[in-house]
């Protein structure tokens, strides 16, 4: 007896919907994942699509990125991570988030990370 696939129509269906309904910022994630799951690869990939040209360190990005998810996490603006994170942190959205999440008291450490890792 062979198997049924009337379910994998259902199943693509399922997920080009997925797809189509999400942000354009939620597709990209979902397609790139999160660096944050501790992928090796994943994390270079995403420190190389910034603009990063200094020292890899994956726990200085790991730091430098949290900054920015809690930042997205206080507003709740799709864009903001994105513009949190571009040109490998050196935007003025980075520093205004260190503010807005009340850190700006450890701007010279991130300003330190930021140029190591941006090799600027």
């Amino acid at each position: 007896m062979l198997p049924s696939y009337t379910c994998v129509p259902t199943l693509v269906v399922a997920a080009v919907a997925l797809l189509v309904t999400l942000p354009a910022g939620g597709r990209a994630q979902l397609m790139e994942g999160d660096p944050e799951l501790g992928h090796p690869l994943q994390n270079k990939r995403s420190f190389l699509g910034l603009q990063c040209r200094g020292v890899f360190d994956k726990v200085t990005f790991h730091e430098l990125n949290a900054v920015c998810k809690e930042c997205y996490g206080l507003y709740q603006e799709p864009e903001l991570h994105g513009l949190c994170r571009s040109e490998c942190f050196t935007t003025e959205y980075f520093k205004g988030c260190l503010q807005a999440l009340r850190r700006a008291h450890e701007t010279d450490k991130f300003d330190m990370a930021i140029r190591r890792i941006s090799g600027k």
